[in-house]
């Protein structure tokens, strides 16, 4: 999986990539874990 935003990702697609990024993958990554695409 690619979080990469893209130009042709849709509004909602490069929202949730966004997400994955900057919310989700610190939080799991704070708990000990990661997250791998």
């Amino acid at each position: 999986m690619d979080t990469a935003i893209h130009e042709d990702d849709s509004e909602i697609v490069a929202m949730i990539k966004e997400l994955l990024e900057t919310r989700i993958r610190p939080a799991v990554q704070d708990d000990g874990g990661d997250i791998e695409y």
